[in-house]
């Protein structure tokens, strides 16, 4: 099943509820320049496509000839969703416990989130027991569950910030010919990063002044780059197309957030702080020791010395 330019009804999957938005993200991640988007969008024909029976993670980029589409797995944007509303719950509910688990107030919601992680990390999508479980949070549940809301604002904010970097590939003419080399693919990553978060952060105060705008983007982009830790913590050999999720971090941090400290906890570095908590967890969840003290004075050494772990 393909949907191209699809609709909230067109879509089998209890994430119906989002789809018009999601669609939109790219022009809403940076609301200030959707004009610019508009004209680049029809200027090299950009489409979304949805792959609905696609088995595995799927957000990708095509070209050829004059078509450009980005194709989407839609168990791929289930699974996305699944990682925004955990994280954002365990962060959150961490945040305000003090960092104890034992302090925790919203224990069910806290334990729904890790029951979602559970469903949504199996290796392979098509390992999946069934559809997705009634007993489990959704994105229709914002009444009746603290979280919903936040997960459903930084789904759409993630999905904006992963399809800037599909849509970066077409207007930066990057290569797509077979035997291109490992060196210039993994280049054409990141420039592909670069462009996507410049877009979403170079003229945010056009938007509004509050700096809080320019941490709430920072924070959508940390999302974006979840699903590739997540799956680098498995991967025994580094990829020979793109960079590691560590490298791709760091990129963003010396673009954008250079010269924080562990230690301050300024309201600026909660990205930073965001990303620690995910890796930490993949690290405690997979049984790989770490050694976190003494911690270095900036989050670009912290997250430097995680790269082993994540190839």
């Amino acid at each position: 099943m393909e949907i191209t330019d699809a609709k909230p009804d067109d879509i089998p999957s209890k994430l119906k509820p989002l789809m018009a938005a999601f669609t939109a993200s790219p022009f809403h991640a940076a609301p200030e320049r959707k004009a610019e988007m508009e004209r680049l969008r029809d200027k090299y024909g950009i489409r979304i496509q949805l792959k609905g029976d696609a088995k595995d993670w799927l957000f990708e980029e095509f070209r050829i000839f004059e078509l450009n589409r980005i194709f989407i797995g839609l168990r791929s944007l289930e699974r996305l969703w699944a990682y925004c509303y955990a994280y954002t719950t365990i962060t959150t509910e961490l945040q305000k416990a003090g960092g104890e688990f034992a302090d925790i107030e919203n224990h069910d919601e806290f334990q729904l989130a890790f029951n979602l992680l559970d469903w949504a990390s199996q290796e392979r999508l098509e390992d999946r027991e069934g559809e997705w479980p009634n007993t489990l949070p959704d994105p229709s549940h914002s009444d009746g569950l603290e979280h919903v809301k936040a997960a459903n604002h930084f789904f759409l904010m993630t999905s904006g910030r992963l399809l800037l970097h599909e849509f970066a590939h077409t207007v930066l003419e990057h290569h797509t010919a077979q035997g291109t080399s490992p060196e210039i693919l993994k280049r054409e990553e990141f420039e592909a990063d670069a462009w996507a978060d410049a877009w979403m952060l170079d003229k945010w105060r056009d938007y509004k002044t509050d700096e809080k705008v320019f941490i709430g983007r920072c924070m959508g982009i940390a999302f974006a780059h979840a699903p590739s830790l997540i799956f680098g913590i498995d991967r025994q050999a580094a990829s020979e197309s793109h960079p590691s999720p560590i490298q791709r971090i760091v990129s963003f941090i010396d673009r954008h957030l250079p010269g924080g400290n562990p230690t301050d906890k300024r309201l600026v570095d909660l990205p930073c702080a965001f990303l620690l908590v995910l890796a930490g967890h993949l690290l405690f969840t997979k049984q790989k020791p770490f050694e976190w003290q003494p911690l270095p004075p900036t989050y670009k050494e912290l997250f430097t010395r995680l790269e082993p772990y994540f190839p």
